[in-house]
């Protein structure tokens, strides 16, 4: 879908203060447009919501993570649409206590999401 296009439905988004709102805002900056000349439908804390939003109403666009649909996308209650230019991408960094040596359960989490950005 063109972005034009896709920015002209009503659109579902995440709060104020997000790193999903702030990715976006980012990537449309670079595109030139405007983030209040967007058709803002809601404003939501939590991306449970979200989703509950756009499978109530189908003419309405949400940007969430794609690893937060699996349920959706096999249920067939969602879809995903690509857009057209449209790069979003997040940054994650882990942190723990400097000189600390990190726990066992922790470096396997580490692990286990390094595993997983590898095969994004």
């Amino acid at each position: 879908m063109p972005l034009a296009e896709a920015l002209a439905h009503p659109l579902v988004l995440r709060e104020r203060g997000s790193g999903t709102l702030e990715i976006l805002e980012f990537a449309l900056r670079a595109h030139g447009i405007k983030f209040n000349a967007l058709k803002v439908a809601l404003y939501l804390d939590n991306t449970e919501a979200i989703k509950r939003c756009l499978e109530a109403a189908p003419a309405a666009l949400g940007f969430v993570s794609r690893r937060a649909l699996d349920r959706e996308l096999a249920a067939g209650l969602l879809e995903t649409v690509p857009i057209q230019g449209l790069r979003l991408a997040r940054r994650f960094e882990a942190v723990w206590v400097q000189g600390q040596v990190l726990a066992r359960p922790a470096q396997r989490f580490l692990s286990f999401a390094q595993a997983q950005l590898k095969g994004a």
